[in-house]
């Protein structure tokens, strides 16, 4: 009885520890006229229904990615201006002229601010109306990137904090102090309160670097993004680079980091798109703009939702899968084929397609960039196989073998030899037209040992069973 044989799907090995080999994941870039909106997204925020809520100066856009509904803001709401917003069970919070407002939506279709605090006579508040919100832990932080900065949440009541700000880049807490990252002077200020709050002290604990964007860890340290100058884990008094992916940083500007799942956290690098790595700062995926010109400003990373993470570009919005079922090569190859299979030769990844080999390319940090053409011994090509560092070509007029010092042929004048599987180490099993055969390595020598089978022509592939078996497969035909 025939031994039973289950399908064989072609496997190779995994990249080496370190080696990067990611392409394309799946994503797409959602303009703003497709959602619905006239002006460029300013914030982004994902909903504890799933949905997500676009802010666009007077418009606020609910939607899955497919279907959005749009709210205008009433035109007597001339203080509806908000670009980035405050949300609290599901209510979404502005600052109003002289206080904070709840968004309330009308039965004509339109939302209109409800007050519901005041900021009169807080000292030291300059009183134009804060555009932004920064939510940072149980905190609301108001500003206007420059000027005074506040701080109310809803039932609290309104304090200011610190002096006057020339470039407010990013606020965030720890412990009971705020940081405030000052763009224009370079320095990160750190702000000491009180046991009820009041601001005890204001110092400037990190110059000539300026903090882009942050992002709490269990650790109750903070991941730091900077403008070129890399990623820093900070415990409030020193800081220390954080290690592999803050490498790449230090050539781009971090406009945003968000955790998007218990082990992931996604950072937006302006200039270059999205990198995804693990705690450890390992990168797992990218989404780089080579793919879509409009991934090179990405400016919030809005976090993620079953499965996707969002963020925002210039030109509306994105969302790419994490991790992504697939990587796509189409992007590092730049041309199309008929049909194509991989392999792995001495590390790289090989690509056999339409009768050329592409060999995978690395940069310095062990990344695959890129595909290049391998020069082939003359003649089409029919089929390859590769193992460590042997390497075997099939072609119109005989095969080729590469053992990790120079070609060697074997099968001349065979069409197309192709081997199928190495049996023993210097042993293969190799078939060519109604022919198949054993290649050895005979005291360094390439031998050929072959058997016809009539009839079956140009096989595909085949596997042995035993020492006397063999099973072929011979394609539909």
């Amino acid at each position: 009885m025939a031994p039973h044989l289950r399908a064989h799907v072609p496997r190779i090995d995994s990249a080496a520890p370190g080696v990067l080999e990611f392409g394309a994941p799946n994503f797409s870039v959602i303009s703003k006229e497709s959602i619905g909106l006239r002006s460029q997204p300013t914030d982004l925020r994902l909903l504890e229904d799933g949905r997500v809520l676009v802010v666009a100066d007077r418009q606020l856009a609910f939607g899955d990615g497919i279907r959005w509904t749009v709210y205008e803001a009433a035109l007597s709401e001339t203080s509806a201006r908000g670009r980035k917003v405050a949300i609290e069970d599901g209510e979404i919070y502005q600052a109003v002229e002289g206080g904070f407002g709840r968004v309330v939506f009308g039965e004509d279709g339109y939302w209109r601010l409800e007050q519901v605090a005041d900021w009169l006579g807080v000292k030291g508040f300059d009183h134009p109306i804060p555009l932004y919100c920064e939510t940072a832990g149980e905190n609301w932080f108001w500003h206007n990137r420059s000027g005074s900065l506040l701080g109310w949440r809803l039932g609290e009541g309104v304090e200011s904090y610190g002096g006057v700000y020339d470039s407010i880049a990013e606020v965030f807490t720890l412990g009971e102090n705020i940081y405030v990252s000052d763009a224009s002077r370079k320095e990160l200020i750190e702000i000491t309160r009180g046991p009820q709050g009041e601001v005890k002290d204001e110092t400037a604990v990190w110059r000539s670097v300026f903090v882009t964007s942050s992002l709490s860890l269990e650790s109750g340290e903070f991941l730091l993004g900077t403008n070129k100058a890399g990623l820093f884990r900070f415990d409030g008094e020193k800081m220390a680079p954080f290690e592999e992916v803050g490498r790449i940083a230090e050539k781009y500007r971090i406009s945003g980091l968000a955790r998007i799942s218990e082990d992931y956290i996604a950072a937006a690098m302006e200039g270059y798109g999205v990198v995804f790595f693990d705690l450890e700062g390992k990168r797992i995926q990218s989404l780089g703009a080579t793919l879509d010109h409009r991934l090179s400003r990405v400016s919030a990373i809005g976090g993620a939702s079953f499965g996707t993470v969002w963020g925002i570009v210039p030109e509306g919005i994105f969302r790419v899968e994490m991790p992504s079922r697939f990587t796509r090569f189409e992007p590092l190859i730049g041309r199309g084929f008929t049909a194509s299979q991989l392999y792995r030769h001495n590390g790289d990844l090989l690509i056999s397609a339409d009768d050329i080999i592409l060999r995978g390319q690395y940069d310095d940090e062990k990344r695959l960039t890129g595909f290049k053409t391998e020069s082939l011994p003359a003649g089409a090509l029919r089929g390859i196989w590769a193992k460590h560092e042997t390497l075997a070509y099939g072609m119109e007029n005989g095969g080729y073998i590469w053992r990790g010092k120079k070609w060697e042929r074997f099968a001349a004048g065979k069409s197309f030899p192709m081997i199928i599987e190495e049996t023993r180490k210097g042993e293969w099993l190799f078939r060519s037209e109604n022919e198949i055969g054993w290649l050895r390595d005979v005291g360094g020598v390439l031998e050929t040992t072959m058997y016809p089978v009539e009839g079956f022509g140009h096989f595909y592939s085949g596997r042995s069973v035993g020492p006397d078996e063999v099973w072929l497969e011979l394609g539909t035909g």
